[in-house]
């Protein structure tokens, strides 16, 4: 019997603050706060609810839940 995958149907993946251009924020286009807690744009903000809407610990919390693959929205 082959092995049935893993796979998340609906996640959210976000720039680190860093890598965001410094043109987004200034315009208030669009930017993640230092402290990773809150994305915003312009007068618009929305807490970053967990630590896996960024890459590293998005693949960290995959291989804890053995995710094999995901759909990602950017």
């Amino acid at each position: 019997m082959s092995k049935k995958l893993r796979i998340n149907g609906h996640s959210h993946l976000l720039p680190y603050p860093e890598q965001i251009p410094d043109f987004m924020r200034e315009k208030g286009i669009f930017w993640v706060d230092p402290e990773r807690k809150n994305m915003l744009q312009k007068d618009w903000s929305r807490p970053v609810t967990d630590s896996s809407f960024f890459l590293n610990e998005k693949l960290e919390w995959m291989d804890k839940y053995k995710i094999d693959s995901m759909v990602d929205l950017v």
